[in-house]
């Protein structure tokens, strides 16, 4: 089983520099991959289009990966929410991202792949958070 902490950022927000990243542990805690890139800026990007850039990249990463099982930690309590189902998307700068990590979702469940969100406080998110923000000024983790 894998775990992924995720986080987006957008500077300022809204219509700022936006970017996402994410860092993959296994389940012993060592980190095995970090990811970072800038996404854009100005109209249209938002906080949430990060964060849900974020949990887009990390999906895309996923479906090329051989584990079966990915918990996916973010202290954005919107994309969690809306990702399990418990609150409605009613659009935003974020639907078109959101769509495309809800679709790339299903079909990683219908692979028979296990998926789980989980909203963590700010503080677990805290090194994804810096890799996004050294995103935003240009220096991307690959």
């Amino acid at each position: 089983m894998l775990y992924a902490i995720t986080d987006g950022s957008c500077q300022p927000n809204p219509h700022g520099v936006c970017a996402c990243a994410f860092i993959i542990k296994n389940n012993k805690s060592k980190v095995i991959y970090k990811f970072s890139k800038r996404i854009g800026a100005g109209i249209g990007y938002t906080n949430n289009v990060g964060e849900y850039t974020a949990l887009l990249e990390v999906l895309r990463w996923f479906s090329s990966n051989e584990e079966k099982e990915l918990t996916i930690a973010s202290d954005s309590k919107l994309v969690i929410n809306q990702m399990n189902g418990k609150w409605k998307v009613n659009g935003g700068a974020y639907y078109e991202v959101y769509l495309r990590a809800k679709g790339l979702a299903a079909s990683l469940i219908d692979e028979g792949k296990v998926l789980r969100y989980n909203w963590v406080p700010r503080e677990y998110t805290l090194e994804a958070d810096s890799l996004a923000n050294k995103a935003i000024s240009g220096k991307e983790t690959r």
